[in-house]
């Protein structure tokens, strides 16, 4: 599952880098970044069932639970390196920092994802897009 889920975390990685690659706006950048995490998520719905059974897993396990939160760091620090630069490229200082800001772009992922599983029907793409458009929109006026 480990090695799976870093084959999975690369994966998230370079879709961040690739929206950010563009020449939109950060809030349009961020809705199609948006969008294609949920493509991914719709493509392989068992991985965030599993995901949800080794989290589960993984409170009850101390050594799994080491484990798995230091991929989630390395994770972070990956994407906040991405964040930073892209901040620095477009002269922004954020109003928190990008680690926190990281944590809360996963936090909304996170939990999209778990209601995409529990409720399709109310947790749609569009949300998902939306969420991460005002969110972008929001650090940008903050700073």
């Amino acid at each position: 599952f480990l090695a799976m889920l870093d084959e999975r975390f690369d994966e998230r990685l370079a879709q961040i880098e690739r929206a950010f690659a563009s020449d939109e706006s950060p809030p349009e950048q961020a809705r199609h970044a948006a969008a294609e995490f949920a493509r991914s998520i719709r493509a392989d719905p068992d991985h965030d069932r599993l995901f949800l059974e080794f989290a589960s897993y993984a409170l009850q396990e101390p050594g799994f639970r080491e484990a798995l939160i230091a991929r989630f760091g390395t994770l972070r620090a990956r994407m906040a390196e991405i964040y930073a630069r892209r901040m620095e490229s477009y002269g922004v200082d954020p109003p928190v920092p990008v680690d926190r800001v990281v944590r809360m772009v996963i936090a909304m992922a996170d939990g999209w994802a778990l209601w995409s599983l529990l409720e399709p029907e109310s947790a749609d793409d569009e949300l998902f897009e939306s969420m991460m458009e005002i969110f972008t929109t929001g650090i940008g006026a903050l700073a």
